[in-house]
């Protein structure tokens, strides 16, 4: 490991560790640990089936955004098909347990794509805008439920605006792309030219884009009653005006690789948002049975992971 990654790991165990400590400071611990005894088993098994499809509409998203097939003579194609895609796409997760800001899983699904016949230069684009679109719709979500809830703001103007910006991007990239310098240019460099179709192709297809927007809507929404569930699990309530506040922040904070799963940050904001709301018993309990489930099937993604290694499948499923 190079140093600046001992660095790096360093500080997100100091930063996890203060912030957990400042959250577990003001947290009774009886009545925590009384939370967890009155959990319904049949509750928290939803959540983590939950969980899984989160994962397994992420998984969608991107098949979505994947070419179909390379360029050129067809001589090389894509062998990719849905459905061992999709479980590959799933137990990739387990390498998001030890690789901050879930690189792990994409570094895994890379390589899987990649001895599946897609070249390297052609699953840049998609991953890129894999990432992007989920987070430019997170933070566009957070501000619209923010604008809302807390600023009293009509955020439909906000929608408006942003749509409009959205459409002239896509419009002023599309054009800037068909440019003969730009072409020509490209044309020098195979994998610039590569990446510059991939990306034109994915700008041609607004259906495409759409889907897989209306998609992550559906994995927000998902996420979300995830979290309400997890609290009825142990009795406590939390409103849904407190849910869509807090949680698309938390998931942004989970984004950020200061801290190991964007755990003590993730606790430290729902402190801060809920604290009105809930005690900080019931909001420490909630954070973890998330995590919880959320290690508990990375884990169990990692079985099968190591079962099919130790069978001599390598990464890719027979």
């Amino acid at each position: 490991m190079s140093d600046r990654k001992k660095w790096l790991v360093l500080l997100q165990i100091a930063v996890t560790a203060g912030l957990l400590a400042w959250v577990f400071a003001g947290t009774d611990w009886q009545p925590l640990a009384a939370l967890f005894k009155t959990i319904d088993p049949a509750l928290m098994l939803a959540v983590f089936v939950l969980i899984n499809i989160c994962y397994l509409l992420q998984g969608c998203r991107l098949f979505l955004l994947l070419p179909k097939e390379n360029p050129g003579d067809g001589s090389v194609r894509c062998r990719v098909t849905f459905f061992p895609y999709l479980y590959h796409f799933w137990r990739s997760t387990f390498h998001d347990i030890y690789v901050p800001g879930k690189l792990g899983g994409d570094i895994a699904r890379f390589v899987y794509l990649r001895r599946m016949g897609l070249e390297s230069s052609r699953l840049v684009v998609p991953f890129l805008a894999f990432r992007l679109q989920g987070l430019a719709l997170l933070c566009y979500a957070a501000l619209f439920i923010l604008a809302e809830a807390v600023f009293s703001f009509n955020a439909w103007w906000l929608a408006a605006a942003a749509l409009a910006v959205v459409l002239c991007c896509r419009y002023v990239a599309g054009k800037l792309l068909m440019l003969p310098g730009v072409l020509r240019f490209c044309a020098r460099f195979p994998v610039l030219d590569a990446v510059v179709h991939s990306t034109r192709a994915l700008l041609s297809d607004p259906v495409r884009l759409v889907l897989t927007s209306f998609i992550y809507i559906i994995f927000l929404a998902v996420t979300v009653l995830t979290y309400g569930i997890a609290a009825q699990a142990m009795n406590i309530v939390l409103p849904p005006d407190q849910l869509l506040t807090g949680v698309p922040v938390f998931m942004l904070a989970a984004m950020v690789p200061v801290t190991i799963q964007g755990r003590g940050l993730t606790e430290f904001l729902a402190v801060a948002i809920w604290g009105g709301t809930i005690s900080n018993e019931q909001i420490v309990a909630t954070c973890l049975c998330i995590f919880g489930c959320t290690l508990a099937m990375q884990l169990l993604a990692g079985l099968f992971w190591g079962g099919n290694a130790l069978h001599g499948h390598g990464s890719v499923p027979s």
